[in-house]
């Protein structure tokens, strides 16, 4: 698990046909990343819980399109009780994102929002730095859960560059939260995007010849999508906002 990286990504919104075209092409020089090629699928799901500020102020910093920013968000691969979370703090600066992680016990992220306290115990001091430096964002801003986000992954790495990855996310939904006791509460979900496929390629400095040809081939339009900011506005005003699909 790569506790920290810079990278850049691009997005694209296509339809299921020509995201299963899309990959069938990359193929050849693609291969499922670890944990994806573990699941009978070769997806898995991954729920994302956003931390934000009464009045959404890291939500609306994503809208203004500020080409400094932050979003603090928790993230889990399982349902399952024992696996760990993942504390994360994505940082865009202009045109790069970068990103710190902690691996963090569900236990002690119960702990956190119950108590306030911060357990490093069982964490690397790489690790612990990561997790204080989110909960001093956190408090900073005084962000508390806001909304829970969930969609499917399927996730390929390059073959000759291991540090290209590219990632099909479907059934993106979310619903409003309050508290982390909820990361998997059942229940009804708002459809984000049901029929529509996110594309994301991610690389270190630039794309690799086989990634241009595909999105010349397929006639690509990069956009900007905040899977955050599109469930909030699924999940508080009824409705997802408009973006055209390549």
């Amino acid at each position: 698990m790569r506790l920290q990286f810079s990278r850049y990504e691009c997005k694209y919104l296509v339809s299921e046909d020509k995201a299963v075209d899309l990959r069938n092409y990359i193929e050849p020089f693609v291969e499922l990343d670890p944990f994806a090629a573990r699941q009978p699928s070769g997806r898995y799901e991954i729920s994302s819980l956003y931390l934000d500020d009464k009045s959404f102020r890291l939500c609306g910093e994503t809208l203004e399109g500020l080409r400094n920013r932050f979003k603090l968000r928790i993230r889990a691969y399982t349902d399952r009780p024992d696996d760990p979370v993942f504390f994360e703090v994505k940082k865009r600066r202009d045109r790069k994102i970068s990103k710190e992680r902690a691996r963090v016990r569900r236990s002690d992220m119960l702990r956190l929002f119950d108590t306030g306290e911060v357990n490093t115990v069982n964490m690397t001091p790489r690790e612990a730095d990561y997790y204080e430096s989110f909960v001093s964002k956190m408090r900073w801003i005084n962000a508390v859960p806001k909304v829970l986000v969930r969609y499917e992954r399927e996730a390929f790495h390059g073959v000759y560059d291991g540090a290209v990855r590219v990632t099909f996310d479907r059934r993106l939904r979310s619903k409003m939260v309050d508290r982390p006791s909820q990361f998997f509460a059942a229940g009804e979900w708002n459809q984000v995007e049901s029929r529509r496929v996110i594309v994301e390629m991610k690389f270190n400095d630039k794309y690799p010849p086989w990634l241009t040809e595909a999105i010349r081939l397929f006639r690509l339009e990069r956009i900007s999508y905040s899977k955050y900011v599109h469930s909030v506005s699924a999940t508080r005003h009824g409705g997802t906002m408009q973006t055209p699909a390549s």
